[in-house]
């Protein structure tokens, strides 16, 4: 099944970049799809910063995530995951962590050059 934005916004489906940049497994910024276009980069938990990135869908099933490393503190390597969640309305519920381990999320290492 392919959601597009019109779709995932009356069904309230969201898609998070989530992102770790001090080793405690905690979320510290994030970017959430949908809309596409230009996002705004949340601190988790906070709210909104003053720093932005773009979401692309290149495909109808592929999102691309772009900002530049100064966005998130120009960090050496930071963690990241993708979340899956459901607002219809109301709370946010956890759909689904990419990747998980033991049935909880986990991040990804990724070193920036």
């Amino acid at each position: 099944m392919t959601v597009d934005d019109s779709l995932s916004e009356e069904l309230g489906y969201q898609i998070l970049l989530q992102m770790n940049l001090d080793k405690d497994g905690d979320c510290e910024k994030e970017f959430i799809w949908p809309p596409s276009g230009d996002a705004t980069l949340i601190k988790c938990g906070v709210g909104e910063t003053p720093k932005a990135g773009k979401i692309t869908e290149p495909a109808s099933n592929k999102l691309k995530f772009t900002f530049k490393r100064k966005v998130i503190g120009n960090p050496k390597k930071y963690g990241w995951r993708i979340e899956t969640r459901i607002c219809p309305g109301g709370p946010c519920t956890d759909v689904d962590f990419a990747p998980d381990e033991d049935g909880g999320p986990v991040y990804v290492k990724h070193k920036l050059r």
